[in-house]
């Protein structure tokens, strides 16, 4: 891609950022709840990951919950992670603004963590500053945090 591909994406982008607060805005609490989480997490170990990520990664968990009821604050935070523990074959994609199948061709390596807003921008933090990514890191940590609080729930 060319220098002038991506002053052109990044205008793209910065062009769709108010879709984007509000695609978190209208989001349920418990959402909200699980990002301030995770990102107080990611900042204070040094995950890597970027703020945008980990909160497509939990609106991407809160919306595929297949049973009849809602993710409580715990659900919803264990799926997260382990979502992040398997970060390197994740596919997220969204359907709001764009359908996503015209757009596969461009994102053809995996992690894909479609911006919901911009097909062309892939959150995942490897693509824009590979100095400080480092996948088997990210998925290291996560498996980290989550056996600490599976240590601490409750047997059902």
């Amino acid at each position: 891609m060319k220098q002038s591909d991506n002053v052109c994406l990044d205008l793209y982008s910065k062009c769709l950022s108010k879709l984007q607060i509000d695609f978190i805005k209208e989001s349920p609490s418990v959402i909200k709840d699980v990002i301030r989480l995770l990102k107080y997490w990611n900042h204070t170990e040094w995950i890597g990951l970027t703020s945008t990520c980990i909160e497509m990664i939990v609106v991407h968990e809160f919306r595929n919950d297949d049973t009849s009821r809602r993710f409580h604050f715990v659900d919803l935070l264990c799926a997260a992670i382990r979502s992040i523990c398997v970060y390197s074959e994740l596919k997220i994609t969204w359907t709001d603004y764009y359908s996503p199948e015209n757009y596969n061709s461009i994102h053809s390596s995996q992690p894909v963590i479609l911006d919901p807003t911009n097909p062309y921008n892939n959150l995942h933090p490897g693509d824009n500053n590979p100095r400080k990514y480092n996948l088997q890191r990210i998925q290291c940590e996560a498996t980290k945090l989550l056996a600490r609080i599976m240590k601490h729930l409750p047997r059902i």
